[in-house]
């Protein structure tokens, strides 16, 4: 009885091991800004690494020719990402633009066997909040 009961608790964790999803890697896509100061549309990069359900990584946010790369930390549990940027690590901005540190919760599916998450933004430049606005993200695929 005893060598039954560790049996079917080995298969238990063995399975909801199985069944976490691994979001680590590179996510492409697009961060849009409802208000549109400067742009409406940016293409966002994350650099994801998983740990159970905690995620780091860094943010890459370019248009035109000036960009952002931030660090991120939070948590991915059931199909939600929760993130918070950290800081600024390196930046090319005009003067008159301050990147906002962006908060987001995205909503991970597999749509036809190609990974996506999306979901809202909000940010803060350190002067006063933004305007929000979505992230659509697709999971890069490896090249050789």
């Amino acid at each position: 009885m005893k060598k039954s009961i560790t049996i079917l608790l080995c298969v238990a964790i063995s399975l909801f091991g199985y069944s976490q999803k691994n979001i680590a890697g590179t996510w492409e896509g697009e961060l849009h800004h409802h208000s549109g100061e400067y742009f409406n549309q940016y293409k966002i990069t994350l650099q994801i690494q998983q740990e159970g359900d905690q995620v780091t990584g860094i943010s890459y946010i370019e248009v035109a020719d000036i960009y952002a790369e931030m660090s991120f930390e939070g948590t991915f549990k059931g199909n939600r990402l929760e993130f918070q940027e950290n800081q600024i690590l390196r930046e090319k901005t005009p003067e008159e633009l301050s990147w906002c540190i962006k908060q987001a919760s995205l909503q991970f599916e597999i749509d036809n066997g190609v990974f996506k998450m999306k979901g809202p933004w909000s940010g803060n430049t350190g002067i006063a909040p933004t305007q929000s606005g979505n992230i659509s993200l697709i999971k890069a695929t490896p090249r050789a």
